[in-house]
């Protein structure tokens, strides 16, 4: 059961900090998600084989 004498107002003023907190943390971590797929997007080097010595004329 809740409590009868719960006011919704307070409670709203009372969330408001935590919750635009918690938006900005959600927001920061999508943020460097982002970041982190796109700038090592091209990094592609690291899986090409390498170069092969030409094989001797006979």
């Amino acid at each position: 059961m809740s409590d009868p004498g719960v006011d919704i107002e307070v409670q709203k003023k009372r969330h408001k900090g935590p919750l635009i907190g918690m938006a900005a943390a959600v927001v920061f971590a999508l943020a460097a998600i982002l970041f982190w797929a796109l700038a090592s997007g091209g990094d592609s080097d690291d899986t090409e084989m390498p170069p092969t010595a030409p094989a001797a004329a006979e």
